[in-house]
């Protein structure tokens, strides 16, 4: 407690006074703690509001998710009931496949048994004749074969025969139309030509007849080169015609022979059809006979044909059967293969299965048209969104009960604050009467709680106005502390009247009172009795030594009246040389020194 602190009480607001008592009581605490329950539950009402918000964002999908499970219990409904119809039907299916095919083989085997017996018999009665007949016409086959390909032969032949004719005749009538025609080639003929130009032009430029006779011999011999060319083709003509010539009686040969051939073998094939036709007439009872077997043996392929198709059919029934059980599996799982354990009796009728399988696939068409084929995925996001919002009311739930916890605990430390100020103010009230009759020889001092008058400004109009009773019930009366002081053979009864070292004295018995109703472990008194006369200061010597019975002390003071009272004395003193020195005395040891 300062000097200042000692004026700062009786200056102070009553709301100022309120705090300073509050704060002397010990019930700051509780303040505190109700402080941080408000911002708890300010926390909690917005974590409130979040939590309600999610629970109304995840409402809408969770009700959709909600359907979608409705939906899925009933796909469960109906493949139980699609188990129920598959484990009948595929039962009885299996069942009839099975007995259809023991009665197929049982037919196939009957018929492949007596057609291979036909088939034996047909080979060893009649495989002499059929080789024989089959030997002459593969006989007269190659006959004619060869017949034709020599008259093949015969046409090239006669062919290229008239082509060596025409040759013949051309090379005749190219001989008897241009007999003086030379072939020579062009370069040649060239040549010769300029070479007799060129003789010529010397003939021309010489005036000696024998030099001109010389020049002409020269020209006949070039001349005579010609000739000797034109003999030559003559002679090539004539050799060409008779190679031709050769040629055409060799062909012509080549050409008898092939005629005399073929009439050899047309004799063959017309003593083979000879022998062939003797044969068919010897052979015609044995073939009415082959005849009825070979119908036998045609109506037993065909019922063998017949009974194949219906293994086909039988095939792909039992291929629809496995397709019927994989996409019954998808639909209603593994639990599908129990239909091995199903028990059936009487006849299987195939109009009651398919009835049954219509029944069967108007489930599988629901099935289908659910959209619900990740049934599995619908299940667990609904779980898990249900989770979630079943967390959430439990925050809600947690929330409401923190809220009302915050407010029951509020409302009880306010309680305990209330309780425990009044019995607080009484305490004080005692204490502080003690403290002021100790001080002014009589007198009384007490507290008083006020409440204060609330007001509010009015934005728009700049004015203060009277809260109405509605409002002042929802706001929380501000309490404020009176100081109420008596003083004795005085009429004094307000503050503002007292002196100087009356307000002290007020000031300083006032703490003094509070500190002994929540007495800290030590108390600093610094400079408060500066104000006080030497009479008074008496007066405040024995108030330290009561406040010392159940608090340390530790004054600040000029005061001798004050010093005296203490049990060690601090101080600093100057010693002869000046320098500041630091002192300790107790005084109890230093009354026993003086003595």
């Amino acid at each position: 407690i300062s000097q200042g602190e000692a004026d700062r009480v009786l200056n102070a607001s009553p709301r100022e006074r309120k705090e300073m008592v509050e704060d002397a009581l010990g019930l700051k605490v509780y303040q505190y703690k109700i402080k941080e329950a408000d911002r708890k539950l300010e926390r909690t009402n917005i974590n409130m509001k979040e939590v309600v918000m999610l629970r109304r964002e995840n409402a809408p999908h969770l009700a959709y998710l909600k359907r979608q499970v409705e939906k899925v219990e009933k796909m469960k409904e109906l493949r139980v009931e699609l188990l129920s119809f598959y484990r009948e039907y595929l039962k009885k299916e299996s069942v009839y496949l099975e007995n259809q095919k023991g009665i197929l083989k049982e037919e196939k085997d009957k018929v492949s048994s007596e057609l291979s017996t036909l088939n034996n018999a047909l080979a060893d009665k009649f495989e002499n004749e059929s080789n024989a007949e089959n030997a002459k016409l593969e006989e007269l086959k190659k006959v004619e074969t060869n017949i034709a390909n020599i008259r093949r032969l015969k046409g090239e032949i006669e062919r290229k025969l008239g082509r060596i004719e025409g040759m013949i005749e051309a090379e005749a009538i190219r001989a008897e139309r241009a007999p003086e025609v030379v072939a020579i080639s062009q370069s040649e003929m060239k040549e010769i030509v300029d070479e007799v130009n060129e003789l010529l032009n010397d003939a021309f430029l010489k005036e000696n007849v024998s030099e001109i006779k010389d020049i002409l011999n020269r020209i006949k011999e070039s001349l005579k080169r010609f000739s000797q060319s034109k003999d030559n083709n003559r002679h090539e003509n004539r050799s060409e015609i008779e190679n031709l010539r050769k040629t055409q009686l060799e062909v012509s040969l080549e050409l008898q022979k092939l005629q005399r051939e073929e009439e050899k073998l047309s004799s063959e094939i017309v003593k083979i059809k000879q022998d062939i036709s003797q044969e068919i007439e010897e052979g015609r009872d044995k073939e009415r006979e082959k005849f009825t077997l070979k119908v036998r043996q045609q109506e037993l392929t065909s019922a063998l044909d017949l009974i194949n198709v219906k293994e086909e059919n039988l095939a792909r029934e039992n291929e629809s059967f496995e397709n019927e059980i994989k996409e019954g599996s998808v639909l209603v799982g593994h639990e599908i293969l129990s239909y091995k354990n199903f028990e059936i009796s009487g006849d299987i009728e195939r109009t009651i299965q398919e009835e049954q399988r219509r029944k069967i696939e108007r489930i599988k068409i629901k099935l289908e048209d659910s959209g619900l084929a990740e049934s599995g995925e619908v299940l667990k996001e609904y779980k898990e969104m249900t989770e979630r919002d079943e967390f959430l009311a439990k925050e809600l739930e947690d929330l409401n009960v923190s809220i009302e916890s915050l407010k029951t605990l509020m409302a009880d430390l306010k309680e305990k604050i209330d309780v425990e100020f009044k019995e607080g103010i009484k305490k004080i009230n005692v204490e502080f009467g003690n403290f002021f009759a100790l001080m002014f020889g009589g007198g009384s001092g007490s507290l008083h709680v006020v409440v204060e008058n609330k007001k509010r400004k009015n934005k728009s109009e700049d004015e203060y106005e009277e809260l109405s009773t509605e409002e002042e019930e929802a706001i929380e009366l501000e309490q404020g502390i009176e100081i109420n002081v008596s003083l004795p053979h005085k009429k004094v009864k307000e503050l503002q009247s007292l002196s100087g070292g009356e307000r002290s004295l007020t000031s300083i018995a006032l703490l003094f009172a509070m500190s002994q109703v929540n007495p800290p472990p030590f108390l600093i008194l610094d400079e408060t009795d500066a104000a006080l006369d030497e009479a008074n200061s008496r007066k405040y010597g024995d108030m330290i030594e009561r406040l010392s019975a159940r608090s340390q002390l530790i004054v600040v003071t000029h005061n001798r009246e004050t010093m005296s009272r203490a049990g060690v004395l601090y101080g600093v003193t100057i010693g002869s040389d000046g320098a500041s020195k630091l002192l300790s005395v107790k005084f109890d040891e230093a009354v026993s020194i003086a003595k």
